[in-house]
């Protein structure tokens, strides 16, 4: 089972990148998170981390698409829980 104290903290680091609380990550608010962790990476890095996280293709992150993408999949898809 999925912990729901994992989905809390992920939640939390979602609305810590949603700035303007819109309920999406916009492009410019990934690159001052990124920014603000010390990460270097260019504004076209950037973009293609949202275009890679965008399944709805609107050019924003919603919540679901930001679980989907930070979401450690391989402590939960294991052999045990198939």
């Amino acid at each position: 089972m999925i912990n729901p104290e994992e989905f809390k903290k992920l939640r939390q680091q979602f609305n810590k990148i949603d700035k303007n609380l819109s309920g999406t990550i916009e492009t410019d608010e990934l690159r001052d998170a990124v920014k603000n962790m010390d990460i270097e990476l260019s504004a076209e890095e950037v973009e293609k981390i949202v275009k890679q996280c965008d399944y709805n293709e609107d050019g924003l992150i919603n919540y679901h698409e930001f679980i989907a993408a930070t979401f450690p999949v391989d402590k939960y898809l294991t052999k045990e829980r198939m």
